[in-house]
């Protein structure tokens, strides 16, 4: 109790020093701490909107292109001529097989270690994240899962991140919703052998 009266001068002159400083004050941006939250509407089926504008900073009208089928596609999110975002999945049917869905995760899976990647967490699959430097998305993501006891691809590419965000983190968040999606959208469960 003694050293803390002693002390409690010393805190006072440093409060009002701190409080009369010239310097600005860094308050931490909205934007910047705020958490990725799932909630629609969704980008190309998978990507919450307004999580997705916070990461990137868009404010501009978004359109979408996508092509494909259920089994197979691509959706492209467009900030006026811009492509913010790309979207691919599939999952194996047809003559397309898990050995096949392997080959292309384990083939980016090695391009993204040469740019440091960072393994997805295992209850998210086969996966990696990476900072792909020089392409024009190359915020990037894949990952390979199983929902409704076959394997699925997913593949996200993003081309911005606003400054002082955690692009792996956050796109390893936009990944765990994309599966979520994936199951709603195909009535499969996650995980399910």
């Amino acid at each position: 109790m003694i050293s803390c009266l002693k002390s409690a001068p010393l805190v006072a002159l440093l409060l009002v020093v701190t409080a009369c400083s010239d310097e600005p004050t860094a308050m931490p941006s909205p934007a910047v701490s705020s958490a990725i939250v799932d909630a629609p509407p969704y980008v190309c089926k998978f990507i919450p909107e307004q999580s997705l504008r916070m990461v990137s900073g868009s404010t501009q009208p978004l359109s979408e292109v996508s092509d494909g089928t259920p089994d197979d596609g691509d959706c492209d999110a467009l900030n006026s001529s811009t492509e913010l975002l790309d979207v691919a999945w599939s999952r194996v049917h047809g003559d397309w097989t898990e050995k096949d869905l392997q080959g292309l995760v384990d083939d980016r899976i090695e391009t993204l270690k040469q740019y440091d990647g960072t393994a997805i967490p295992a209850s998210m699959g086969d996966g990696m994240a990476a900072y792909a430097a020089g392409d024009e998305q190359p915020y990037q993501i894949i990952a390979k899962f199983t929902c409704g006891g076959a394997a699925r691809l997913l593949i996200m590419r993003f081309r911005r991140f606003v400054d002082g965000r955690n692009p792996i983190g956050d796109m390893i968040e936009f990944m765990r919703i994309g599966q979520k999606r994936y199951a709603e959208l195909h009535k499969c469960d996650l995980g399910a052998a």
